[in-house]
């Protein structure tokens, strides 16, 4: 890929470093060009930083998610331009749910009662905006939209402990349409 570049004007490129972030953030080198070949690292485990993650997290009535890349969830074809925190939850449990299911155990969890939860969550401040962003697909031979909902949005709720796990487990997972290609990025705050 170096060879032939990146982007439509095939700008050329190198990597010069890789570093793996650890769970305690602390960076390990993993790739340098003149290594022979890349240094193994330790597998990190999403129970782990789940488990730290909530830990750091303070009130558990209040909650500031902020989307560092656009959010892209669809509705009968349609982008929303408004989300509620039941559209939120179930966009993080849904993917979370897949993913196990497809790599590890099935989870088990009350997904109906979460849900009914969910919607007696109130916004308290909504910050959003649509982002207009595209790429250039080769294959298809045509420019992609890839719009999405940038901003914060705050919720208020007597206690948010049992949705964190699945919101947490999505700030590295991301969420949405095109989460593989990094969008649906987000940071929970409180």
């Amino acid at each position: 890929m170096a060879r032939h570049g990146l982007g439509v004007t095939r700008q050329y490129f190198s990597v010069c470093e890789v570093f793996f972030l650890g769970t305690d953030n602390c960076k390990t080198l993993v790739y340098e060009p003149h290594l022979p070949k890349p240094r193994l690292f330790p597998a990190t485990i999403l129970a782990e930083l789940i488990e730290k993650r909530i830990a750091e997290l303070k009130s558990t009535n209040n909650l500031k998610v902020e989307f560092q890349t656009p959010l892209r969830i669809r509705r009968n074809r349609e982008l929303l331009e408004k989300i509620t925190f039941a559209e939120f939850f179930k966009q993080c449990s849904l993917r979370l749910k897949f993913l196990m299911e497809i790599y590890s155990t099935p989870l088990e969890y009350d997904y109906q009662s979460l849900m009914k939860s969910a919607n007696d969550v109130v916004i308290t401040q909504d910050k959003l905006w649509r982002h207009n962003f595209s790429r250039l697909s080769n294959r298809q031979e045509a420019k992609l939209s890839l719009d999405g909902l940038l901003g914060e949005i705050d919720f208020r709720y007597s206690d948010f402990s049992d949705f964190l796990p699945f919101i947490t487990a999505c700030e590295v997972l991301h969420i949405g349409h095109a989460s593989n290609l990094g969008l649906g990025k987000f940071l929970v705050v409180c």
